[in-house]
């Protein structure tokens, strides 16, 4: 999930399965954060993994550009753990229709 390439207007979806963390109810809050595009989502909590889940709606808005983005784990201790720095997302623009 390091690399994230997204079409405007096409839904995305992916799991994030974080090695060692066996219980995810120590886990208040999964977050996916782009400051480039001012775009903050909280990711779904599975049985086993978080889900990020972006609809047509909410990939037209995003403008093409190829930015970084991190996924940071709120735990309910209020310990912070980001466990993807500076990734990189590539948002392409709906060349058809």
């Amino acid at each position: 999930m390091n690399n994230i390439s997204i079409i405007q207007g096409d839904t995305y979806e992916a799991d994030l399965t974080i090695v060692g963390l066996e219980n995810l109810e120590v886990v208040d809050k999964c977050v996916f954060s782009c400051k480039y595009l001012k775009f903050c989502k909280d990711l779904e909590k599975n049985e086993n993994t978080f889900r990020l889940y972006l609809s047509p709606d909410e990939t037209k808005l995003l403008n093409p550009c190829k930015s970084d983005y991190d996924i940071t784990l709120y735990f309910t201790d209020r310990n912070v753990a980001t466990v993807i720095y500076s990734g990189t997302i590539q948002i392409y623009p709906k060349n058809n229709c």
